[in-house]
């Protein structure tokens, strides 16, 4: 087969857990006998912004796109890049995938996975983390408490800048990733949890697979123990307030008196001065070093100096790489009971786990740690020996057994109107419409909003509504591509009678205000799932 992967950033000079994955992914498909190249982001400097370099890695061709921190910035449409998707063309009719695997693509552009579903190739996506329905991608609210309602997203988002002084709902975003997500024809999970909460959020169970990422088993296995007086607990992440490092630190100020131990921190962000002044403020300064951001090759060296690996998130993670590799290196594992690291760290057998936030709870779990290095050995032996039917080379075996599964299993769309909104800009009556259509429908048959210019042509036809808003310019064009089409529309009375007699629209209904449109937009949404259901009995 030939393999497509993608990814925002790439190793070499970035490297995160999704990241790591990708890239071992891409190395153990060639090595099974595929031809594989990679699609991905670069944030290097010294050439123009969208532009296209490649290069090689590990024997894999890698075609990196240059971008900067404009295309991360969630509060922008940083989703959709054309020049991005014309390099990602030029690579595609070259290279003639059969398989483009996407991993993260926040800041890439998410519109390659209908383009490569448009040229042929079977689209499959490894989910890493919330961005699939959660624009901040943490599954949070702003208090810090898990969100539990996966449609309700203007609690923590107002409208998206689009840099042309349109101020765009947050519901048509969400409604553009639920159609570009259709494109896909697998999902991938690597944790149960994750996997939970994306049909949560309304992705079908027929395209959902768990499979755990893997890990280089070889590599981590044979790693030795520095000996230390202290009993030395790792932290490896971002220093960021969802990785829960602060509750670590309180627990260590809780623990220091009683046993003997010392802390690693490894990784950078931007609360690395409040932990710096939390840990002289409790009097822990002496114990604890602060390692900086350590490069993958060098990851060897912070397991060899590491008793016990402790992961306090207080944001559901998915399957951190730091956990498999250190339950490879026979290191046990202290996690928050949360999101996928329960399945990874069962207590009392592979490590012990705690209360989200608890830093009492963490504490007696690290003072139980400390006091018994029987326990320790016991729990790092049993780690090790649940990772080593997950090395690399078996994640892709059976890897490549879903995408030959998946192949031509494409599940009927669902009863939720697909409604094409078409203006040239968006005032507070449309967000208001869009939002009351939320409110009034049942989950199942919201209707899905999204703007014409984030779909590519081929797209249309797969609209159950066009709706013309009142600031919508020249028609030419959308009469002439929905000539043939005949998909319906809604559009203002005023717009109606400005249009020629001959002019061919399939008009559903004309409406003279806000009230007339949302009325409008609620039959023919509750109509469609009528028919859609009717239709879905008659065949069975």
């Amino acid at each position: 087969m030939k393999i497509l992967i993608c990814s925002n950033v790439y190793p070499p000079k970035f490297i995160g857990g999704a990241e790591l994955i990708a890239h071992q992914q891409a190395v153990m498909l060639k090595r099974a006998g595929h031809e594989v190249e990679v699609f991905c982001g670069d944030i290097r400097e010294g050439y123009p912004r969208h532009s296209l370099r490649t290069d090689e890695l590990d024997g894999i061709t890698v075609h990196r796109n240059r971008l900067t921190g404009e295309d991360f910035q969630i509060n922008l449409l940083s989703f959709n890049h054309p020049e991005v998707e014309d390099n990602f063309r030029a690579v595609i009719e070259r290279f003639k995938p059969d398989v483009v695997h996407g991993h993260n693509l926040i800041g890439l552009s998410t519109r390659i996975l209908r383009i490569a579903k448009d040229a042929g190739a079977f689209c499959v996506v490894t989910l890493h983390d919330h961005w699939g329905y959660c624009l901040k991608n943490t599954a949070m609210l702003e208090d810090g408490q898990l969100c539990d309602d996966f449609t309700a997203c203007t609690r923590c988002h107002g409208p998206l800048d689009d840099g042309r002084g349109r101020n765009i709902p947050i519901r048509l975003r969400q409604g553009h990733f639920r159609i570009l997500f259709d494109s896909v024809d697998a999902f991938i999970s690597p944790s149960a949890h994750l996997a939970n909460s994306y049909l949560k959020a309304g992705f079908p169970a027929e395209k959902m697979h768990v499979n755990w990422n893997g890990v280089d088993f070889q590599r981590f296995s044979n790693i030795g123990r520095r000996a230390a007086p202290a009993v030395r607990f790792t932290f490896v992440g971002y220093f960021g307030k969802h990785k829960g490092a602060t509750t670590l630190l309180n627990a260590l100020a809780i623990v220091k008196n009683h046993v003997n131990v010392h802390v690693n921190l490894i990784g950078e962000g931007e609360q690395r001065e409040e932990y710096e002044r939390l840990v002289t403020s409790n009097g822990c300064k002496d114990l604890v070093t602060f390692w900086g951001k350590i490069p993958n090759e060098q990851m060897t060296s912070v397991y060899e100096n590491t008793d016990v690996l402790v992961l306090p998130s207080i944001w559901p993670e998915n399957q951190p790489v730091s956990i498999t590799e250190a339950m490879c290196s026979g290191i046990p594992v202290i996690a928050s009971r949360i999101g996928g690291m329960p399945e990874l760290v069962k207590h009392g057998v592979t490590g012990l786990t705690f209360e989200p936030g608890n830093a009492s709870d963490l504490a007696h779990c690290m003072e139980k740690m400390a006091r018994s290095p029987e326990l320790r050995t016991l729990l790092g032996v049993n780690a090790q020996e649940a990772m080593r039917f997950n090395a690399f080379e078996m994640q892709v075996s059976r890897l490549v057994h879903i995408y030959r599964l998946s192949i031509g299993h494409s599940p009927t769309p669902g009863p939720a109107a697909r409604i094409l909104c078409i203006g040239d800009r968006f005032d507070q009556s449309f967000a208001t419409i869009v939002e009351a259509t939320h409110e009034c429908l049942a989950e199942e048959i919201r209707p899905v909003f999204t703007h014409h210019e984030w779909i590519t042509p081929a797209q249309l036809r797969e609209f159950s509504l066009i709706w013309i808003t009142e600031s919508n310019g020249d028609l030419s064009s959308l009469i002439r591509q929905n000539l043939d089409i005949r998909v319906p529309v809604v559009l203002p009375q005023a717009k109606l009678r400005g249009l020629p007699a001959e002019h061919g629209l399939p008009v559903w209904f004309a409406y003279e205000d806000a009230a007339e449109a949302l009325a409008c937009i609620i039959e023919f949404s509750r109509d469609h799932a009528s028919r859609h259901m009717s239709n879905t009995e008659s065949i069975s």
